[in-house]
């Protein structure tokens, strides 16, 4: 992982500050020479094991980019470039919260909200409001899989929430077009993916497909439906083996109000078996 004092050199944009990272990457917030502030996603090539992996990803980002404008569910990324002399490619993205050009962010403090935080701060949504969101969700993630992409990190931090409660999935740098068994991993050896939120053939080192998503969207709809993982089980391990035997409650057992078709729909997504998905 490189240091958060490696500051980028982006073209047209004046780095502010780190505002995140994951698994491989790091986000900085940016203000274009326009003077509009922006997302900027810097991955590099020492994350990786395989010099083609890096290039397999700049490649899904590159197609991410041709798509990602095309659905409200996803956060569009406005251009995808790279620095081969430094050894890196970034993306720039839309900021969901949709700051004013020529205001100031307090960098020290901006967290942007996510449904992670909502969740942890016990905002339970409508039984409806789930539904919307599942629905959003799922829908982005069919446009992306009808354009060849899978996105193999859907989890709750990975969707931004505006402040008029729009809803956006995020951190395509590990979308990508059909993984092959050599791009599974990073330099440190570490799965793609947050295990959590991984399918039972995704923690197994299996390639990622379209169902891989699905499963993750069930896990995230049951949390936003009842407030608890359908298997979380005290340390990261157990959780992992609760996955595998995939054996969980009903989201109408720990919230009545909700219908027997979405039970079906959220257990239907938690299949272990992907082709039952």
């Amino acid at each position: 992982m490189a240091k958060t004092s490696d500051i980028p050199d982006i073209p047209e944009f004046k780095i502010l500050g780190r505002i995140g990272g994951g698994s491989y990457g790091e986000v900085f917030l940016a203000r274009s020479v326009t003077g509009n502030f922006r997302a900027v996603k810097v991955v590099r090539r020492e994350d990786f094991e395989r010099e083609r992996t890096f290039e397999r990803e700049f490649e899904g980002i590159q197609h991410y980019e041709k798509v990602s404008q095309d659905h409200p569910g996803l956060v569009d990324v406005l251009h995808a470039g790279r620095n081969d002399k430094e050894g890196y490619y970034y993306y720039v993205m839309e900021l969901a919260d949709d700051v004013e050009t020529g205001s100031d962010i307090d960098i020290d403090h901006y967290t942007p909200r996510t449904l992670a935080s909502d969740l942890k701060h016990h905002r339970l949504r409508s039984v409806r409001e789930c539904v919307e969101v599942g629905s959003l969700m799922a829908d982005a993630l069919g446009h992306l899989h009808a354009a060849g992409l899978t996105h193999r990190d859907v989890k709750p931090s990975n969707v931004l929430v505006t402040e008029e409660g729009r809803v956006c999935l995020i951190d395509f740098g590990i979308a990508r077009v059909a993984a092959t068994d050599d791009d599974r991993v990073t330099s440190t050896g570490v799965a793609v993916g947050s295990p959590a939120y991984m399918a039972p053939e995704q923690l197994r080192g299996e390639p990622c497909t379209p169902a891989t998503d699905v499963y993750a969207v069930g896990v995230m709809a049951f949390e936003l439906l009842t407030g608890e993982h359908p298997f979380a089980s005290g340390t990261a391990l157990a959780t992992a083996a609760a996955i595998e035997r995939g054996t969980t409650r009903a989201p109408s057992q720990l919230r009545s109000s909700v219908p027997a078709v979405l039970d079906a729909i959220v257990m239907t997504c938690l299949s272990r078996d992907p082709a039952q998905r």
